[in-house]
């Protein structure tokens, strides 16, 4: 839930906290008048009569603004936004220890980020790759996992994916890129086996996106 108010958090719970669930934690985020975002967790608990009605209730305040900022930090890529690769490892990790049947995966690596940070400096490569991002982020599902792994390299897991479906995504994903005047390098791979053999899985895709790359540099 997400609110814009310029007074204090309790006259918002006088005024709407009867649609807040009880014992159920809820997220609130404030943005006061100067346009500053915090975060609070709100925890609703009923007060009873010593006849065990209830009476009326009680709000259990914490402002975790820092928190959730320390969390996004564990997971997320401050450039991009992306998930990044303690992320991405932690499901990799989730994928090898479970039943997903087939996981699809696949590699990018932008072309030429090293040479537009020496010509024209970093500020116009990390235009690039905000650019290259917003074109993932709209290329796939939201339920595939999309990651920054390294300066110029990401990483897409996909469920229930068929190598149809993943090639599919991929020409779209190469002519938006063409459109942005993007260079990017993919490959691909996509795994029956259960337990998946992820080493296996991420070599063949990150293979296939060096024979693109190599490609590329004969032409």
């Amino acid at each position: 839930m997400r609110i814009k108010v310029n007074k204090e958090i309790s006259s918002f719970l006088r005024s709407e906290g009867e649609k807040i669930l009880v014992n159920e934690e809820t997220q609130i985020e404030v943005e006061d008048e100067n346009g500053c975002l915090k975060k609070f967790s709100v925890l609703k608990s009923p007060v009873k009569n010593e006849k065990g009605n209830n009476v009326s209730f009680n709000f259990f305040i914490q402002d975790v603004t820092e928190i959730k900022k320390l969390e996004f930090l564990s997971f997320y890529d401050s450039l991009t936004g992306l998930h990044n690769r303690n992320f991405f490892e932690e499901e990799v990790k989730r994928v090898e220890s479970g039943r997903f049947n087939p996981i699809g995966l696949i590699i990018c690596d932008l072309d030429n980020l090293k040479s537009i940070n020496d010509s024209f400096g970093h500020k116009e490569g990390d235009s690039l790759l905000i650019a290259f991002s917003k074109i993932l982020k709209a290329s796939f599902r939201k339920s595939d996992i999309i990651s920054r792994i390294g300066g110029d390299e990401f990483a897409v897991l996909l469920f229930d994916a068929t190598k149809a479906s993943m090639k599919s995504k991929i020409r779209h994903l190469q002519e938006a890129c063409r459109f942005n005047n993007i260079s990017v390098s993919v490959g691909l791979s996509i795994s029956d086996n259960i337990p998946v053999v992820f080493p296996s899985l991420f070599a063949k895709a990150d293979e296939a996106m060096y024979e693109e790359k190599k490609s590329k540099r004969r032409q």
